[in-house]
């Protein structure tokens, strides 16, 4: 009989959405009193649409084709206005009775969701939720009604450079680039008096935009409202300078009464707000992580501040808008002194939610252009990683690991990032695939970080990059590789004890002798009731180097009893000693390896899941609870191996005696 799908006597119940609940509009009023930065988000088209004939025509037939569902892809470089024509065609299709609007993330279950009417989906930035968005189309594709449904997806990776997920990539669909080219002089003289009228008087007179950094809209209307600012400024430093005018404005606003903040916290108080977007009452809290800004009343003026400042959805209760657009808010973080200790600040604050890091480690993923913000995500996720993926596996609905993984891609990528911590960041991500049943995209990860592990000849990282790859291929049902992989791990490791009781060398039965001695010696003394803590301890060290020496020989099984002594003696006594919790660290891989050589498996889970609990260095730590994993893949692969045989008929029958000798 079938598993039933849940509890008996307990209800399933699917909560149902339709999508239009979950869009935001492509279009909104511009904020009354506002400083200059609204003027440029595409939300509120203060400029009016120019151009892009051909591509809103190519959109417009894409929209209306006959498919139930299709995809298309918008591409292009920040300011070249993929949001702008995007809301163009959510505008129009609006008129026409569509549901048109932007999907924000983290993306809903796809169980429940329903289609009214024909309906438009943009997503912008699609790399983190690949898996979300692609769960999504499946479920919208195999729906009863079949009214169409059109998924248009924002991204800044050029057309056909594999940047997008390959579940995106594989989808069938269209796909524009905008930047092929840069605007032309004609082009740019209309968008700047088309800028120049929507932001003041058609007077004023047109920015020069000979400069090649005005290839693209958003940058030629910045020009323009910086012209009408009195500031005539070359394009390399447009961004910089607006920035610089912005904050001018922003302190116009101060609240009364109070004293106003320096500019360094002016600064990283609204780089909060971008990274964060919290509501004005958790602003209040998160704002300690401001330096100069822990007292009450001065987190009182600066979250007053930024809530006439930057006004989001709403009202008081809602969340603050972030700095826009992208690319000023870019520019922003880049040019915000301290980003790297707020953001960890941020990360480390007892107010922060799920929700805020998801946004922080998506704005920064998404400005990592910029060295400097760059540089502050490669500090958080090379600090504080594994707190990361612990926070990940416990918010599996939030899609949290997908965003980790979104922004471990640019590290992995990054020359800057030393050598033992891209191994270190490519074994831990391994290991969270593996978690998420990913294990051949774990291989491919676990097999880098070996590869840059020939490369640096570090025995450490070895150890454990090579324990990290045999637990991956013993998932991929793969054992002869895995304990050869092992096997390297634990050469590795043995090499990163040289000088130690347990180094390999060339002597190992004089090693044996020699520890045996020493073990017989220490024996003595304990029958002679010398309970001294160095006698205990020193008889440990002695029955490890008898352990590694017997394994030496060949002899695992014989490795095991002085071994398993050896870590008794040291769980009593290593407790608040540095030297000995390392002892006993390497102690615990020693009897499991040794267990594992003997063909010991499930003892040796035991012993690595105790030491898993009990290691305290990261490393040997991420050694034990690799080579657990492996044990733990193994016994699950004797498991089923076990289930197969005893569920198959025999077929041979071994023939009786009188018919073997009838044989014969």
């Amino acid at each position: 009989m079938d598993r039933p799908p849940h509890r008996l006597g307990v209800e399933r119940v699917v909560e149902v959405h339709s999508l239009p609940s979950l869009l935001r509009r492509a279009r909104e009023p511009l904020p009354p009193d506002c400083p200059d930065w609204p003027l440029l988000v595409p939300e509120h088209a203060v400029v009016p649409f120019l151009g892009r004939h051909e591509e809103l025509a190519t959109l417009r037939g894409w929209a209306d084709s006959p498919a139930p569902l299709s995809i298309a892809v918008l591409a292009g470089r920040g300011g070249t206005g993929k949001t702008r024509l995007a809301g163009e065609l959510c505008a129009e299709l609006t008129e026409m009775g569509w549901d048109a609007g932007f999907l924000t993330a983290p993306y809903p279950c796809a169980t429940g969701l329903d289609v009214l009417r024909p309906t438009l989906l943009v997503v912008d930035h699609p790399e983190p939720w690949a898996a979300a968005i692609g769960e999504l189309i499946g479920h919208l594709a195999g729906r009863r009604r079949r009214h169409p449904v059109r998924f248009l997806l924002l991204t800044r990776e050029p057309a056909g450079a594999g940047g997008l997920p390959k579940e995106l990539n594989e989808l069938d669909g269209i796909t524009i680039q905008l930047d092929r080219r840069p605007l032309t002089r004609a082009e740019r003289v209309g968008h700047a008096a088309a800028a120049i009228r929507a932001f003041a008087p058609p007077r004023a007179l047109l920015p020069a935009l000979d400069d090649p950094e005005y290839g693209d809209p958003l940058r030629v209307h910045l020009a323009a409202l910086m012209r009408l600012r009195g500031d005539d400024v070359e394009g390399g430093e447009l961004l910089s300078r607006f920035l610089m005018y912005e904050q001018q404005q922003w302190m116009t606003v101060w609240p009364e009464g109070y004293e106003p903040v320096d500019a360094a916290t002016a600064r990283q108080a609204v780089a909060l707000v971008t990274l964060t977007t919290p509501t004005r009452q958790e602003l209040r809290e998160l704002l300690s992580a401001v330096p100069g800004s822990q007292t009450y009343d001065r987190r009182l003026a600066l979250g007053d501040w930024l809530a006439r400042l930057f006004p989001g959805r709403g009202g008081a209760r809602g969340r603050l808008a972030p700095l826009g657009p992208e690319v000023v808010a870019e520019r922003f973080l880049a040019e915000t002194e301290g980003l790297d200790a707020l953001v960890l600040a941020v990360h480390d604050h007892p107010a922060r939610s799920a929700g805020h890091l998801l946004r922080m480690l998506d704005v920064l993923r998404r400005s990592s252009e910029q060295p400097a913000v760059r540089s502050a995500l490669r500090s958080l996720l090379t600090s504080r990683l594994d707190g990361l993926l612990e926070e990940a596996a416990a918010e599996p609905a939030a899609r949290f690991g997908d965003q980790v993984e979104a922004a471990l891609r640019p590290l992995l990528a990054d020359p800057d990032v030393e050598g033992g911590m891209l191994v270190r960041c490519l074994c831990v991500h391994a290991r969270a695939l593996l978690g998420r049943q990913r294990a051949v995209e774990a291989l491919a990860q676990a097999e880098r970080a070996a590869d840059l592990c020939d490369e640096l000849d570090e025995p450490v990282g070895a150890a454990m990059t090579y324990a990290v790859l045999g637990a991956t291929l013993a998932a991929l049902h793969r054992p002869h590789d895995a304990l050869e992989a092992i096997a390297w791990s634990q050469a590795e490791h043995d090499r990163a004890m040289a000088g130690q009781e347990r180094a390999m060398t060339d002597q190992g039965r004089a090693m044996a002798e020699r520890a045996g001695i020493a073990v017989d010696v220490y024996d003595q003394l304990l029958e002679q009731g010398v309970d001294a803590v160095s006698v205990h301890t020193g008889r440990a060290m002695a029955g490890m180097s008898l352990g590694a020496a017997l394994t030496l020989q060949g002899r695992p099984a014989d490795a095991v009893l002085p071994l398993s002594e050896a870590l008794a003696a040291l769980e009593r006594f290593a407790s608040g000693d540095p030297a000995l919790m390392g002892h006993l660290a390497n102690g615990m891989l020693m009897l499991g390896d040794a267990l594992i050589e003997a063909g010991r498996v499930l003892e040796a889970s035991v012993v690595l899941h105790r030491g898993t609990q009990v290691i305290e260095d990261d490393l040997l730590g991420a050694v034990a609870q690799a080579r657990l994993d492996f044990c733990q893949a193994e016994l699950s692969r004797r498991e089923e191996a076990e289930e197969a045989r005893a569920a198959e008929p025999r077929a041979y029958e071994p023939p009786d005696s009188a018919c073997r000798r009838a044989h014969r």
